[in-house]
């Protein structure tokens, strides 16, 4: 399985090198969620490091949603609810128009969807009971009773 942390080249900002780490550790387990993170001055002599630098590293966990900071008590691990998959790889049309038979292609569509690599979007759509029923029902009988017509095509 990839890791989703990104890879940094040693050129990268040391307190992305850190943070890079950090989110390594909380990719394999080392640090789970609710876990309490090193402090910034543990992990400051742990890395020999100042202590700016570990806080640039904590506040870039922060924005990705990876650690968390409690008022007057340190960081924590948050608990990852989604994982985004992996982003698709570009397809290349070829450069040239073809011909396409429909029968190969609706075949290919099928066996796409047995494909683990492809996100179905085609179940996209909202729980029913996050949808406005009531409200939809309520609109649809005012506009019955004023006797509204609609217009046909």
């Amino acid at each position: 399985m990839e890791s989703a942390a990104p890879e940094t080249a040693p050129e990268a900002p040391l307190y992305e090198q850190l943070a890079a780490k950090l989110q390594r550790l909380i990719e394999k387990g080392a640090l789970r969620a609710g876990e309490r993170v090193p402090s910034v001055r543990a992990f400051s002599r742990q890395q020999r490091v100042s202590i700016a630098t570990v806080l640039a590293a904590y506040r870039r966990l922060e924005d990705q949603g990876c650690i968390e900071a409690r008022p007057q008590s340190g960081y924590y691990v948050r608990p990852q609810l989604f994982r985004a998959p992996p982003v698709p790889e570009m397809y290349e049309p070829p450069p040239k128009a073809t011909r396409v038979n429909v029968g190969e292609l609706v075949m290919e569509v099928q066996q796409a969807t047995h494909y683990s690599r492809l996100i179905n979007l085609g179940l996209a759509l909202p729980s029913a009971e996050m949808l406005p029923a009531r409200q939809l029902i309520r609109a649809m009988a005012a506009i019955g009773r004023r006797g509204v017509q609609v217009a046909q095509a």
